[in-house]
Formats: C-alpha cells, sequence, structure tokens
C-alpha cells in the first residue's frame, strides 16, 4: 500500500527535516588544522592551515598569535632550540 494523502505532507516534513540535521552537521564538522615549521635565518617560520588561537613554544619561549584560514608566522629561535606548535589546545607540529 502507498501512503495515504494525509501522511504524504508528514512523509516531506520529515525528509526535510532530516536534510536539514544533515548538511548542519557537515556544515559544523571541525577543520582540519595542519603546521609546518621550516628553520632558516634568524628562527623558524611556521605555516599551515587553522582556525584558532596559535601558540609557538620554543624552548620555554610561548607566542601567541590569532589565525582564521592560512597562515604563515616568523619566530625567533636559536638553531637546534625545540619548537612546538599548538593551535586551539591540539599540537599540530614540533620539530624536536
Amino acid at each position: 500500500m502507498g501512503l495515504t494523502a494525509p501522511s504524504r505532507p508528514v512523509a516531506v516534513l520529515v525528509l526535510a527535516v532530516v536534510v536539514a540535521v544533515l548538511v548542519a552537521l557537515v556544515a559544523s564538522l571541525p577543520q582540519r588544522a595542519e603546521a609546518a615549521i621550516v628553520p632558516g635565518a634568524g628562527g623558524v617560520t611556521v605555516h599551515g592551515t587553522g582556525v584558532g588561537e596559535l601558540v609557538v613554544v620554543v624552548g620555554d619561549e610561548r607566542t601567541v598569535f590569532q589565525v582564521d584560514g592560512t597562515y604563515a608566522r616568523l619566530v625567533p629561535a636559536a638553531p637546534g632550540t625545540p619548537v612546538r606548535v599548538v593551535l586551539d589546545g591540539e599540537t599540530v607540529a614540533r620539530r624536536p
């Protein structure tokens, strides 16, 4: 048996709600953050993509940036100094 006339609008409404919820879930998925550390003259360049608070830890020194998308930042660092890059609390790169 097929759907009766009163249940078709209900089925369409339920389908619309399901599609809206799925679209909202996909749109709210966290963005993938990534970073790379490139040593150079005068320090290290940290570059990558992400949104939020970017913390570059060089030895015991912390440098904080706000990033929104693609970024590249030069941070002073002596050769061989450990570097760690944290974006919104998650370590995304490190150099021994």
